[in-house]
């Protein structure tokens, strides 16, 4: 049979193109992404043919319990990835099922207000092991109060906004990044200029460079809108991370030296972002290494 289905690249099969009817290479198939597909009648009796299948892609919304009965009894089934950014979709399936949900892979999640990072749901339905590759955190209670022993199976990326006005400490983190073997970058977010990086004094790379500017009369002549640091083989604790990218804002003409300063402190960067809003028709010069200007 052949149902006018393409494959596409790496194996994965583009889900527009399925239909009922599946030819003998979607049975061999081992990853299958479906994000597009809206309706779960397919997909119980697709899953008992797909003999060999190891990863499977789907709206958070189609995984109900009687869809994650059978995943959780697939014989080669290892990951099931979802979108589910605030985590409603699957703690509605925590409190319907009591089966583990080692197989779920929550491909993004963003923990704010609603449900922070103290919260008890958070608990308990981490408490059933689902893996959740990226991590977002905001809001001044998560910043400040961190997770406790929390542990997030599989997280690789963290992403954390320190742009409030308070006193934002994040003492935690240190604990956090050790509980986390499989965490390889961790992404600060903070606004222009100096005042919300001040008010952090567990961030240290940002003190470094409003220290440095102050001591070069470039205060406030570029505003640093985020870095990441990635783990090294070689680190033993989270100061000996690499400063990875940099997103910095030209906020006067002076914060073009402001550049030689963040490479200076950062010489292994992999990145350099620079916003020039402000100054869009005057032409810069950076001596290497080469920087790529971004416009916004």
């Amino acid at each position: 049979m052949h149902s006018g289905r393409r494959v596409c690249k790496d194996d994965q099969v583009c889900s527009r193109y399925i239909s009922l009817t599946v030819d003998v290479y979607c049975f061999c198939s081992r990853k299958l992404d479906l994000m597009d597909v809206d309706s779960s009648d397919i997909l119980l009796p697709l899953l008992s043919h797909l003999k060999s299948l190891c990863w499977l892609g789907l709206k958070a919304a189609l995984v109900d319990c009687e869809l994650y009965a059978a995943v959780n009894s697939h014989p080669t089934l290892t990951t099931v990835a979802v979108c589910d950014t605030d985590l409603r979709r699957l703690h509605n399936l925590f409190s319907s099922t009591p089966l583990p949900m080692s197989k779920i892979l929550v491909t993004s999640a963003h923990l704010h207000y609603d449900l922070t990072l103290q919260s008890p749901a958070l608990h308990s339905l981490m408490s059933r092991s689902p893996r959740v590759a990226h991590l977002s955190l905001g809001g001044i209670f998560n910043i400040r109060n961190g997770p406790g022993t929390l542990f997030f199976p599989g997280l690789e990326e963290l992403d954390i906004g320190v742009f409030y006005g308070r006193t934002t400490p994040m003492s935690w983190l240190p604990a956090f990044v050790d509980r986390h073997p499989s965490l390889e970058t961790i992404k600060f977010i903070g606004g222009s200029g100096g005042p919300s990086w001040t008010r952090n004094p567990d961030v240290l790379f940002p003190l470094q460079f409003i220290d440095a500017l102050e001591r070069e009369s470039l205060s406030r002549t570029a505003g640093l809108k985020s870095f990441s640091v990635s783990r090294t083989a070689s680190a033993t604790s989270l100061d000996e991370w690499r400063i990875a990218d940099l997103d910095i804002e030209i906020l006067k003409p002076g914060g073009i030296s402001a550049l030689r300063i963040a490479v200076l402190l950062a010489p292994k960067i992999s990145s350099l972002a620079i916003r020039m809003t402000r100054f869009k028709k005057q032409p810069f010069r950076i001596a290497s290494p080469p920087l790529h200007r971004v416009d916004r």
